[in-house]
């Protein structure tokens, strides 16, 4: 993934074409990018086209977004946005996309405080209990924030600017304060003043490629909006200098900015409405306990949908990706042994049967032609009436089939066109040739007069046969040539190479399956022919699960062989890996089975406008100060606040603190957080006995 980039094109007319989009990227120097680099898709509810360029060129997408700073596209008198794609990978679901240009940004809004006195304690706590309950606290469209301050007397938080003393009392209830007082308001800024200024410092960080639009959050106490980079080091350099940072100077709230980490999964529309009863709760599970969303799109009639997954921290959403990839692999049907293997599950015309078989229980079974297994969706009940289910055809398969012995003659005959002729007669769904098991045979689904027939036919090729000049399977007058190169013997189950050598059936499989090098090189003639094994030669006797590990292994052994070509990402158990790049032109390799970004040179992550060396010494500088501000609150005791972070140093009084940046209040004792002073006083006194 790391040897390509791509953008995403938006806003294209419907009439744009593939060539115009070729002929103008060329235009701008970019003559690597064909027609097979660019694909379009129609928005028939947004009248309009979207596009994906991918390049086999990891600098592509930074070259074209710094060319079009100045000069945009412009196609048919619109003009094009464009933004940088992340390139994901593919699982069993289907292809991957990334998405790291995105920030969330949130800040409090304007409120002010009323202070509320009564001529009594008791009716300061009952109008505490009664305003705090949840069917009542909410007063122009916010949430309250009440607070028992001391005898006699409230505080409630988070009102509007524009709240008046009539229209509060009119609100409160009974009984009534005898006096209201206000404290300072929140922010000298207006709620559209500090959503103006956000968006301003965002744009200082990067182009944004779509409006900024304002959400009010539940309570509404805060503002949210997301923004959206056409870079991915825009969105991490605007979380880097704008989180914790103030929008209104004279105001303690801080701004928080977080990173919007989303990946989307194509997945099949029939195993999504397979998984739902297990997505479901996985979904409710993945917000109560990591924030994370996990999306589903409904596309009615489609054959592919998409699932998103999205939040404000890699690990956690990294998490639920890989929980529902694991719903989204289903579960692969056995008989027992292993996996079915019999040809009439992958047959396109048996897709029927197993849909009806799959309806009847409340499973979906998908046929995975690409490694030859049967996945099944659902619950486990009917997963496993299911697999008995295919048992049973097997076994009545068995008894509906025959199996035609050809003695080496016959066989002889029949892999020189014999079974070429059967086929014909008889299609390729219903007969198959076996030479991997003893004896070889043909394998016929029919009648016993359909096997007669087959004899018949193979028959009447060697009759036809005789007399003419016969080879064997080598064809070569060297007998030595008829010995595999593996065991030395005659081939069993023979097996004939690219490269012209017979091997016994098991001892290729062994050789493909246990090998350490590569690549896989051919033994005949004493080992001096050394030809590569294609492809095409192992494809002839590995199963399709065989034949990915032979793939996976050789992989594996090429990247380990080259430690200063590629490197794995750094996160443990990640199987991702990147081509190194140099020190002078470092770049970002965002890894979509981990969601971490790396540095390509350093193999450290992102730091964005510094090199790798100047990012090693802010390193360990940064460590080096780390150590001696741990030292120092060691020696002093100063602790930070359980719940905003900050450092607090006690000098004296009381364990009672109150955390200045937060306001929350702390029991120096334990550090536990409580809403007041009474509490905490209270929770000392029983907890700790003591003040």
């Amino acid at each position: 993934m790391s040897d390509f980039s791509a953008v995403v094109t938006s806003d294209l007319s419907p009439q744009t074409s593939v060539q115009e989009l070729v002929d103008f990227l060329i235009g701008r120097g970019f003559s690597q990018v064909t027609h097979d680099c660019v694909r379009l898709k129609h928005i028939p509810e947004k009248l309009h086209k979207t596009g994906l360029i991918k390049v086999r060129d990891p600098d592509f997408a930074n070259k074209l977004l710094q060319c079009l700073e100045d000069a945009p596209i412009r196609l048919r008198g619109m003009e094009v946005r464009v933004s940088k794609m992340q390139i994901a990978g593919e699982t069993v679901s289907g292809m991957n996309r990334l998405q790291l240009t995105s920030v969330t940004c949130s800040w409090f809004n304007p409120s002010k405080v009323a202070y509320l006195e009564y001529d009594a304690d008791w009716k300061a706590k009952r109008a505490l209990e009664r305003i705090g309950r949840p069917d009542s606290n909410e007063f122009q469209g916010r949430k309250l924030d009440v607070t028992y301050q001391s005898a006699r007397s409230l505080q409630v938080g988070n009102l509007d600017l524009h709240t008046n003393e009539a229209g509060l009392r009119r609100f409160l209830p009974y009984p009534p304060p005898t006096k209201v007082t206000w404290g300072p308001q929140s922010h000298s800024l207006t709620a559209k003043q500090l959503e103006e200024r956000a968006i301003t410092q965002l744009q200082s960080h990067g182009t944004l490629i779509e409006e900024c639009t304002p959400y009010p959050q539940k309570g509404g106490s805060r503002t949210k909006i997301i923004a959206k980079f056409s870079e991915a080091e825009a969105a991490r350099n605007a979380v880097k200098k704008m989180h914790e940072t103030c929008l209104d100077l004279s105001s303690n709230d801080k701004m928080q900015v977080n990173p919007l980490v989303s990946i989307k999964l194509s997945v099949s529309s029939r195993i999504l409405a397979a998984i739902r009863s297990q997505l479901d709760p996985l979904v409710d599970q993945t917000w109560r306990t990591d924030y994370v969303k996990i999306k589903s799109y409904n596309t009615l009639g489609k054959q592919y949908t998409q699932v998103r997954i999205f939040g404000q921290s890699r690990e956690p959403v990294a998490k639920a990706k890989s929980a529902v990839e694991k719903l989204l692999t289903g579960q692969i049907a056995t008989d027992g042994h292993g996996p079915f293997t019999d040809p009439f599950y992958f047959r396109p015309s048996t897709k029927d049967f197993l849909n009806d078989l799959g309806a009847s229980h409340g499973v979906f079974i998908h046929q995975d032609l690409r490694r030859s297994v049967l996945r099944l969706y659902g619950d486990h009940e009917g997963i496993e009436r299911v697999e008995s289910a295919l048992v049973a055809k097997c076994a009545e398969l068995r008894e509906h089939s025959h199996a035609v012995i050809l003695d080496p003659e016959a066989l002889e005959f029949a892999l020189k066109g014999g079974y070429r002729k059967v086929v014909a007669a008889f299609g390729k769904n219903r007969v198959k040739l076996d030479i991997i098991n003893t004896p070889k045979r043909i394998i016929v689904e029919g009648s016993t007069e359909d096997a007669v027939r087959v004899r018949e036919i193979i028959a009447s090729c060697a009759s036809s046969s005789l007399g003419t000049h016969k080879t064997g399977i080598s064809n070569s007058e060297d007998k030595s040539e008829l010995l595999c190169p593996v065991c030395f013997t005659p081939p069993e189950d023979p097996i004939k190479t690219s490269c012209g050598h017979v091997y016994c059936n098991p001892c290729l499989v062994s050789q493909c399956t246990f090998a350490d090098s590569f690549p896989l090189r051919c033994l005949g003639e004493d080992a001096a022919c050394g030809s590569p094994l294609g492809l095409s030669d192992v494809k002839k006797v590995l199963s399709g699960t065989g034949y990915d590990d032979l793939l996976q292994n050789s992989l594996t052994s090429y990247l380990r062989s080259r430690p200063t070509e590629f490197h794995y990402c750094s996160t443990p158990d990640c199987d991702r890996f990147y081509r190194i790049s140099d020190a002078e032109n470092p770049r970002m390799f965002d890894c979509d089975g981990c969601l971490t970004s790396i540095c390509t040179s350093c193999h450290q992550g992102p730091h964005d406008g510094h090199t790798c060396e100047t990012n090693k010494r802010l390193m360990r500088a940064v460590i080096e100060e780390d150590e001696k501000l741990t030292k120092w609150k060691t020696d002093h005791d100063v602790r930070d606040c359980p719940k905003c972070g900050v450092p607090i140093e006690k000098a004296d009084g009381c364990n009672h603190m109150t955390c200045t940046s937060c306001q929350v209040h702390i029991c120096w004792f334990c550090m536990k957080t409580l809403s007041s002073g009474g509490e905490t006083y209270k929770h000392m006194q029983s907890v700790h006995s003591g003040v």
